[in-house]
């Protein structure tokens, strides 16, 4: 992927998401509007 250059103090990495609901939900409908949450587990590399 593209590289992100640091700079000193604080750096800001802007990434994008989708929610992908399960078939049976789809199917069943049961997928609701509101507020959810999600965790991101990432590693940094660099020289």
């Amino acid at each position: 992927g593209q590289g992100v250059r640091l700079v000193n103090g604080n750096n800001t990495v802007t990434v994008q998401a989708y929610v992908q609901g399960e078939p049976d939900a789809i199917a069943n409908k049961t997928i609701e509007r509101g507020p959810f949450s999600a965790i991101a587990t990432f590693n940094l590399e660099y020289e």
